[in-house]
Parts: structure tokens; sequence; C-alpha cells
């Protein structure tokens, strides 16, 4: 995994000055997690930064925010994450373009109540597919995201716009 981070860092790093091809992203998203038989969710705020190598490979970082825990036994719980990702997207001759995504994510999961607030964070892959439909320079994007984290799998659906430069 830590060469799929290199290759894409050094293509990042390798791009032309210009703003062709990168675009940002902003949207919400549920992300549910289970451990141990026992399941929490959290809604998110997320941006994406990506950059458009071609029209079938496109590099991306993404980060969400907790804007709404989710309870666990009496207890508020919120999973937030960042990660990079390589998208590997099947354009068609219309609008809607169906993506793959592989990447490598660091995600944290913060518990609080009665005055103490405990945080564990952990990293691994994480795969997902998707779907935008373009409209010109915005496209609306659809994507769902899994993590298998040892003892605890997450998944995350998202919904957003995404700006191209």
């Amino acid at each position: 995994m830590k060469k799929l981070l290199s290759a894409a860092l050094l293509t990042v790093a390798a791009l032309p000055a210009s703003a062709e091809g990168f675009y940002a992203g902003f949207g919400v998203a549920n992300v549910e997690a289970n451990e141990a038989g026992e399941s929490w969710s959290s809604t998110n705020a997320g941006v994406t930064l990506g950059y458009e190598v071609n029209e079938y490979i496109a590099v991306e970082g993404e980060a969400s925010f907790v804007l709404s825990e989710g309870s666990l036994m009496g207890v508020d719980v919120g999973n937030k994450h960042m990660g990079a990702f390589v998208k590997f997207a099947l354009p068609t001759s219309g609008p809607f373009t169906p993506h793959a995504r592989l990447g490598y994510v660091k995600g944290e999961a913060t518990a609080s109540g009665n005055g103490v607030s405990i945080s564990v964070d952990e990293t691994a892959v994480s795969y997902g597919v998707g779907a935008s439909y373009d409209f010109g320079s915005t496209a609306l994007r659809v994507d769902y995201t899994v993590a298998d984290f040892g003892e605890t799998d997450t998944k995350v659906l998202a919904i957003g716009t995404v700006w191209k430069f």
C-alpha cells in the first residue's frame, strides 16, 4: 500500500502547473461502523481534492468531519477519516460516469460521555464504488466506500457536489 501512496504522490508532484484536471468536492456522508456485533454511525461533512490524470485515472485525497454523533450504549460516538485514493473511471458517452476507488485511510472513532472522551485511530486499505453525473464544470457524485480496521468494519455512503477547474 505504501507503494500505491508513493506512486500517487509522485504523480501529483509531476503534474503541470495549470489547474486543468483538478477538482474539489464537498458533501455529506453517513459513516457506519461495526465492532463485535455492536454498531454506530455518524453524519459527516466531507471534502475531496483530486486530479484527473486522464479520463480513466484520478488521484484524490479526502477528509470527513463529524456533524452529528451517533450513540452506542448511551455514549456519543463519532467517526472521522482522511485518506488518499486512486479512482478508476469508466467514461460513457453521456454525463453518467461510474468509478471504483482503492486507497489507504486513517480513521478515528471518538466516544464521549459523562465528561470523559476517548479516541481510537487506525489505518486500513479502503475500496469502493461510485458514480458521478456531470453538469459541465460541476457534477453530482455518490460514493460507497468500505474499510476494514481489523476488529472494526466501516462503511461510508456519501453524496456531494464536485467542481472542476
